[in-house]
């Protein structure tokens, strides 16, 4: 949705300033394969835990009928905020804090 929504955006400045962004759409592509590439490390980090052999405050809550469950708005916030920190506590940018 996020790449969507920048794509959007970017139709709606003028052709002047678009082509200033001359590679934006490799960007966007680029966005897209990161996003896919993060999904699939959450899936396969989500399955090591639907296995019974984990811990019990570890398992993970089967899916019922293969639907996904519905999530809060309020915990994807909390996601994004745990994943925004891991990423700055693990960069090159949170290097000097290390």
């Amino acid at each position: 949705r996020d790449v969507d929504r920048w794509k959007f955006n970017f139709s709606k400045i003028s052709p002047k300033h678009q082509a200033m962004l001359w590679d934006q759409e490799g960007k966007f592509q680029q966005a897209k394969q990161c996003i896919r590439t993060n999904a699939q490390f959450f899936d396969d980090l989500v399955a090591e835990f639907e296995h019974s052999d984990a811990p019990p405050h570890l398992q993970v809550p089967r899916r019922m009928g293969g639907q996904a469950e519905r999530v809060s708005l309020g915990d994807v916030e909390k996601v994004r905020y745990v994943l925004k920190n891991l990423v700055r506590d693990w960069s090159a940018e949170g290097s000097e804090e290390r």
